[in-house]
């Protein structure tokens, strides 16, 4: 698992613990849904090898950890990408799509390529 992957999971496990939101019943996490974005993706796995990796996995994990089973996407549009994943939470919640949503953006280029 790549680090923006660890990164983003960890952050959004912070976000739900702090908020205590807990989706008691399948009602609740149909209606809760999650957008974790990734400009770049794992950079990291880019270098070893291209075909293993996602920038939806954040968004995949932590639903998965929670059995959140509401919307569920990753935005990747480069520098932009947490404010594109917050914008496209708050439409679903206007929108009354869900009544939760978990949102953010997390990258780690902390290699050669990433630094260059």
């Amino acid at each position: 698992m790549d680090l923006f992957i660890q990164y983003g999971i960890a952050a959004a496990i912070e976000a739900i613990e702090d908020s205590g939101w807990k989706a008691t019943n399948e009602l609740a996490a149909n209606r809760t849904g999650i957008i974790l974005g990734s400009g770049i993706g794992g950079l990291k796995m880019i270098e070893e090898t291209s075909v293993k990796f996602h920038t939806e996995n954040n968004a995949g994990h932590v639903s998965i950890q929670y059995g959140f089973t509401g919307p569920n996407h990753a935005a990747a549009t480069a520098c932009s990408t947490g404010a594109h994943a917050i914008g496209d939470a708050m439409r679903m919640i206007q929108y009354g799509n869900v009544d939760v949503m978990i949102a953010g953006g997390a990258e780690a280029p902390i290699t050669p390529v990433g630094v260059a």
